[in-house]
């Protein structure tokens, strides 16, 4: 909860405790308790922003104010108003509005988005056979900020897109209309840091019916340690996509169509694989391109694009996969909880000559992921990566544990977006094996953390060997 939310608790707690207190008879007292509760109720929405989950504690503030210039007579009893305030700030409690955990690097983060459109593959999933693939990219990068900058929101076109994660979570649509309040910790547009070097790259896929910013404490952590890091969002398999132009890109379910055989299913999550890995090969080819594209943008030639950093969750984690075990462009892997069902049989077989890092969780999701089923299908997988392998699997852990999501809610083991680890604990432990590996294998920095993660982190499970 944000402080003038706190504040009208902890005020409407205070003024019914007096209402119940015998010795409360000073009319200037109640005054005081009831212009204040009055204040309250007109500073919060003008300053903080008024949210649904909020109604009760409005509701509250007027009962209390009135039972206060009316000596709690006429309305309801002390005991039963600090009922009612303690009921009405459960609500915001349980909603609150997102608060990224801040990065922990040396530079501020930096963060832009746009649009890229492929010039030769078409869109296998629109209702129109003639539209081009078009994808919408997010980039973090490490930053100088000009004073006075203010930082942007957690997410873009929120109003479009809350509804459209509330439906992706079996939800009413207004439930996470705060979520247009969560602010991230990256200054968009903020000047690139000045360096002789090249930055290194880090390309993330996020999951099946999630969105380009479903990880953005990791993205902003990378960034503040010196990463470029680069989100495609992949439209269709995405929760929803606003492009520039206006046009939302729907969650298409058909993609991968639940209940058909299992070769049918395959093939059909190969196939979109196939289209993401696509959509990286577009996108990493527009940053290199963009020298002679595009001089003016920061971007531009400030990147090193001959061995990047190539990650994803899911679905991106199994596309990710895919690219790296296609293309020398991929330094290393990095996998969080990768699906490995849409990975080729030839990708299966030919493995990964990179470094490669797996994270994976350990608990059964609401959602229908099943970890176990996923397992073995990696064990295909495991005898051919043929690179320094860490293979980890997060104790109590969730599939989105991954993710920003369990910031959502208190309520998010029940709404099945996290196991019982603690969600703070969790994507402190993501973050710090994902940027130690990163260090080592794309900067050639040796980490002792690579060495022995479940010293630093107990809650790992090592199967690497």
């Amino acid at each position: 909860m944000r402080a003038l939310e706190w504040a009208l608790v902890m005020t409407q707690l205070a003024a019914a405790a007096g209402l119940a207190w015998p010795a409360q008879r000073d009319a200037r007292l109640r005054l005081g308790w009831a212009a204040l509760l009055a204040g309250l109720l007109v500073l919060q929405p003008v300053l903080e922003g008024y949210r649904w989950q909020l109604w009760g504690l409005y509701a509250g503030s007027v009962l209390l104010a009135g039972s206060q210039l009316l000596r709690g007579r006429r309305l309801l009893a002390g005991s039963s108003l600090a009922l009612l305030a303690l009921l009405s700030a459960a609500p915001p409690l349980l909603f609150p509005v997102p608060q990224l955990m801040p990065p922990t690097g040396r530079y501020a983060v930096g963060v832009t988005s746009f649009a890229v459109t492929d010039p030769v593959r078409k869109e296998i999933y629109s209702n129109n056979a003639l539209d081009a693939r078009a994808v919408l990219v997010q980039v973090w990068y490490p930053a100088v900020p000009a004073p006075g900058a203010q930082r942007g929101p957690w997410l873009e076109n929120v109003e479009q897109l809350a509804p459209m994660i509330s439906r992706a979570i079996k939800m009413p649509d207004f439930l996470l209309d705060h979520l247009k309040y969560g602010v991230a910790n990256s200054y968009p547009n903020a000047p690139i840091i000045s360096t002789p070097a090249l930055l290194p790259v880090v390309h993330f896929s996020h999951g099946w019916d999630s969105f380009r910013t479903q990880s953005t404490f990791l993205m902003e952590e990378l960034a503040s340690h010196g990463y470029v890091v680069v989100s495609t969002e992949h439209p269709y398999g995405a929760v929803g996509t606003i492009m520039p132009d206006g046009r939302v890109l729907q969650h298409n379910r058909a993609i991968l169509p639940r209940g058909a055989p299992a070769d049918v299913y395959h093939a059909a999550a190969m196939r979109q694989a196939g289209q993401w890995v696509g959509d990286t090969q577009l996108v990493l080819g527009y940053l290199r391109a963009l020298p002679q594209t595009e001089p003016a943008n920061q971007l531009a030639g400030r990147l090193a694009l001959d061995r990047v950093g190539i990650t994803g969750h899911s679905n991106g984690g199994g596309a990710a996969l895919e690219f790296c075990s296609r293309s020398p462009q991929c330094g290393a892997y990095l996998g969080f909880d990768p699906w490995i069902n849409p990975v080729s049989e030839q990708a299966r077989s030919a493995g990964l000559a990179q470094p490669a890092l797996f994270l994976f969780s350990d608990r059964q999701s609401l959602t229908g992921w099943n970890p176990q089923e996923n397992q073995e299908q990696f064990a295909q997988v495991r005898p051919n990566l043929r690179g320094r392998t860490l293979l980890l699997t997060m104790r109590n852990s969730g599939h989105y544990d991954f993710s920003d999501l369990p910031m959502l809610s208190p309520l998010a083991p029940l709404l099945g977006l996290k196991g019982s680890i603690d969600g703070e604990r969790a994507l402190i432990i993501v973050r710090a094996m994902s940027v130690a590996f990163f260090d080592e294998y794309l900067r050639g920095q040796p980490q002792l953390l690579l060495q022995n993660p479940t010293a630093a982190f107990p809650e790992l499970v090592n199967s690497s060997s």
